[in-house]
């Protein structure tokens, strides 16, 4: 196991995007960071009447061991969201880490993973940091609100083109049509949930896939349970939850 230790790290780039979510980068100040892609780091947070802790997966790939970075999504009211979306460019802040058991195993089975909302951060790190000879199937379903919800789109397309037998597609659960989208970028979305997508794409090889989860505490568990119920061995299925 990795051992955890503390460490600063400073800002160095804030890339926004919709719906209150920012790709956060850090430099590490003072250590290098060897970690499993789909671990988390802790973040310090200063607070009173005391400090407090909060865990954010690393959504960078494992090859970047001086810098990482962060998908945060700013809560109204959140403590640990409203301090580091406040942070300025060169202000440093306090982590420990890495820690955290979800992580990649490398088999010939096909992947799928499912995330919802910053539950892709892990996920992306994971994607990031395979070897562009890890030939194994690997389908994306990523599940967000609506088109305007939508980000990272070319980075996965760039994605789709360097990583052997990836795929990916956005699913849309609030969204009632696609036709906003021009026709040759629809194929990538999808109306709807993401289990309701992995029902239309499952077939006859869905016992045999690693699934992989991440998103929040309800929506990990209804997978779980849902994968269950369809004879979906439980050592095939991975998670995260936040």
């Amino acid at each position: 196991m990795t051992p955890i230790h503390p460490f600063t790290a400073t800002l160095i780039e804030k890339r926004s995007f919709c719906d209150g979510i920012s790709l956060f980068t850090f430099k590490i100040t003072d250590f290098k960071l060897s970690f499993t892609p789909g671990q988390y780091v802790v973040l310090d947070v200063p607070s009173i009447p005391n400090p407090v802790k909060r865990l954010y997966s690393i959504a960078s790939s494992s090859a970047h061991s001086s810098s990482f970075e962060l998908l945060v999504k700013s809560v109204p009211g959140g403590v640990a969201s409203a301090y580091i979306d406040s942070f300025v460019f060169g202000q440093v802040a306090s982590f420990s880490g890495p820690a955290g058991l979800f992580s990649y195993q490398e088999s010939e089975k096909p992947k799928v993973f499912m995330a919802t909302g910053t539950g892709f951060a892990p996920i992306r790190s994971i994607l990031s940091s395979l070897s562009k000879t890890d030939t194994t199937k690997k389908t994306l379903l990523w599940g967000l609100s609506s088109l305007k919800s939508v980000y990272l789109f070319s980075e996965l397309l760039t994605l789709e083109k360097e990583l052997p037998s990836f795929s990916f597609f956005y699913c849309l659960s609030q969204e009632t049509s696609l036709t906003e989208i021009p026709a040759y970028f629809r194929h990538y979305f999808r109306l709807g949930r993401i289990d309701k997508m992995w029902e239309e794409l499952s077939d006859k090889q869905a016992l045999d896939n690693d699934y992989y989860f991440c998103g929040s505490r309800d929506v990990v568990e209804s997978l779980r349970l849902l994968f269950l119920s369809k004879n979906i061995a439980p050592a095939s299925l991975r998670f995260e939850k936040y």
